[in-house]
């Protein structure tokens, strides 16, 4: 620790232990002006002043190293005893105001408080400061806690969840606050209107504040998300002991469906889930993507998968774009897929594009090359050996085997 002291002759010449104090450092300047120009050279802890009060140049001092330096200690020693100098100077936050002449052991005293209150005032500025960056960034920290969680990148028990949110800085995952949460899922159905990337990435940054903004009201609070593919996210909690408040969140809910359709060019569907622990929401969102989907001979989303690979053949298709095209998490397409198709969705693909290029191969006098083309197939030599690994034979052998069919 530093100790500047601001006198014509030192107040405790010889007589002060510094090092059991605490200060490892000295430095002596004569006058305020001088330790005005220390202070801002040096990184200063505790400062001893002698000084005589009723001068304005040194009351101008204090102030100042109060102002740029509100964590310095500022001990007084002084021979003016009158009453309102020494509450002027305990109104600039001066650790102590001792009267000329001091002892050591007085001395001593009030600089090792000094030194208790500046290794607090630096432990209190430290902790302000990560207050401060944990406020900060606590957004994005509950925001990519709940996409994880949403995405299953974060699964577990209860008490995994919890755990892992605390090591994250959040520390309110266990409901003991607010009770559970309540997810709502929000997806854009269509766009009304042609519009570019940019202005949609625009427009769903729109959407997120206005969900926000209608969402978190009546004592509710909480976050929206944009997940992937024009889906959106919004988990929410109450501020009330008593939880949620099912009924107002219906009428929010009912009130955020008119405003995108007043005000955004594109219609959506907004589906409330049930309250749910942390660990529960993926569960939650998962049935409000299953929700309604034969509703008004609506296809279900297996369904839908299938048509969009059947009039994209021809495409590189992957279970992403297939996924953003339709609006749903990658990873839940590839789980209602499979259960509903009983194979991976990346195999449904491959079976398709052969049985297209079987055709081809069968009906028209295409070059190899150009079926492969046709199915999606930039490397003539993997679709080779991909149809040939799926039928048993390569294109060539099947060509001939259907000629040979044909003649017979």
């Amino acid at each position: 620790m530093k100790l500047l002291i601001a006198a014509e002759e030192s107040p405790a010449e010889g007589g002060i232990d510094w090092e059991r104090l605490g200060i490892d450092t000295v430095l002596t300047v004569c006058g305020a002006g001088q330790a005005r120009k220390k202070m801002e050279e040096s990184d200063v802890d505790i400062v001893l002043c002698d000084m005589e009060m009723q001068q304005e140049t040194e009351i101008e001092f204090l102030e100042w190293a109060r102002r740029a330096y509100p964590a310095v200690q500022l001990v007084i020693l002084s021979h003016d005893a009158e009453f309102s100098s020494i509450a002027r100077t305990m109104r600039l936050g001066c650790a102590a105001y001792l009267l000329k002449p001091a002892s050591p052991r007085e001395l001593e005293e009030n600089i090792r408080l000094a030194a208790v209150r500046r290794r607090e005032a630096v432990h209190y500025c430290e902790l302000e400061g990560l207050r401060e960056r944990w406020e900060k960034n606590l957004p994005r920290i509950l925001g990519d806690f709940w996409l994880d969680i949403v995405e299953r990148r974060l699964e577990g028990k209860r008490e995994d969840i919890i755990r892992e949110a605390e090591k994250r800085g959040i520390f309110f995952i266990s409901g003991s606050m607010y009770g559970k949460f309540l997810p709502v899922l929000i997806r854009i159905r269509e766009w009304k209107r042609d519009i570019g990337s940019r202005d949609k990435r625009i427009l769903e940054f729109a959407l997120c504040n206005v969900a926000d903004e209608i969402l978190m009201r009546d004592h509710m609070a909480g976050q929206t998300l944009c997940v992937s593919g024009e889906r959106f996210v919004s988990i929410l909690m109450s501020k009330r002991e008593s939880g949620i408040d099912g009924e107002a969140c219906a009428r929010h809910v009912r009130e955020l469906c008119r405003a995108c359709e007043q005000y955004f060019p594109c219609r959506v569907s907004v589906r409330m889930g049930r309250p749910a622990f942390a660990h529960e929401i993926a569960d939650v969102i998962d049935s409000l993507e299953g929700a309604g989907e034969n509703a008004g001979g609506e296809k279900t989303i297996t369904g839908r998968a299938q048509d969009f690979i059947a009039a994209n053949l021809g495409e590189r298709l992957s279970r992403k774009r297939i996924a953003e095209a339709l609006f749903v998490n990658p990873d839940y397409l590839g789980r209602v897929f499979r259960r509903d198709a009983g194979m991976l969705i990346t195999d449904y693909i491959l079976r398709k594009k052969v049985e297209k290029a079987q055709q081809l191969l069968d009906k028209t006098d295409l070059a190899i090359s150009a079926v492969a083309a046709e199915v999606g197939f930039d490397n003539f030599s993997y679709f080779a050996r991909l149809f040939r690994r799926r039928v048993g034979m390569n294109p060539q052998e099947y060509r001939r085997q259907c000629a040979k069919r044909d003649k017979g």
